[in-house]
């Protein structure tokens, strides 16, 4: 039995390309309480193998997410744990929480990110998984930005030498009321279904169809 859980709208990152409907910094926290509730009548009503897929947001704001974490692995006996998350939180905080995930997803983005500390988070993470051989349960996937294909290149082939698996994703666009497409550097918009026009350059459109 899977389930991938939204565990709540917050965010320490404000993307372009991340819709309102999917973010802010201000929603309230689902309660701790309600969501052990949650674990519990999923694992009351089936006899199968829990997997539980966290996203948001960003999971890792949440205060209590570690010990949901802990929770679901030791007491509800969920089989397996997955996590999508920016990969700012601090690496004492995800050293805390590896114990319990099976899997981290680093979603690489780069309109807010301090990249050495992005990078130093996925290399730790990796090693630890690697350490119990368990070295493919990290994946990034790197959030194509337009005008910062050099240096996305640059760390993808970086971490590519470290055998990390790297995904290169093209962003949706987002546009305004009128359609107008939205630059980088603006946020709150409605996502659209454009995934080129005036957003990426010839030559990144070309790198993205290439499949690099």
């Amino acid at each position: 039995f899977r389930g991938d859980w939204n565990i709540g709208k917050r965010c320490n990152f404000d993307c372009s390309y991340c819709g309102a409907s999917i973010h802010d910094n201000f929603s309230p926290h689902m309660p701790y309480e309600k969501i052990i509730q949650s674990i519990d009548t999923i694992r009351h009503s089936t006899d199968k193998q829990i997997k539980i897929g966290w996203t948001g947001g960003e999971p890792f704001v949440h205060p209590k997410f570690i010990d949901i974490l802990k929770y679901a692995k030791e007491q509800a006996n969920v089989f397996r744990q997955t996590v999508v998350t920016n990969g700012t939180v601090p690496f004492k905080t995800y050293q805390k929480a590896l114990p319990y995930l099976d899997q981290v997803s680093f979603s690489y983005h780069f309109e807010h990110t301090i990249h050495d500390k992005i990078v130093h988070n996925i290399e730790n993470v990796f090693k630890y998984y690697k350490s119990i051989d368990k070295k493919d349960e990290v994946k990034v996937h790197m959030m194509m930005l337009p005008g910062e294909f050099d240096k996305a290149q640059e760390i993808i082939k970086y971490l590519r030498s470290k055998d990390i698996e790297v995904i290169a994703r093209r962003i949706r666009p987002q546009s305004n009321v009128k359609g107008d497409l939205v630059k980088p550097w603006e946020s709150g918009m409605t996502a659209t279904g454009l995934w080129f026009g005036d957003y990426y350059s010839p030559e990144e459109v070309n790198w993205l169809e290439a499949g690099v």
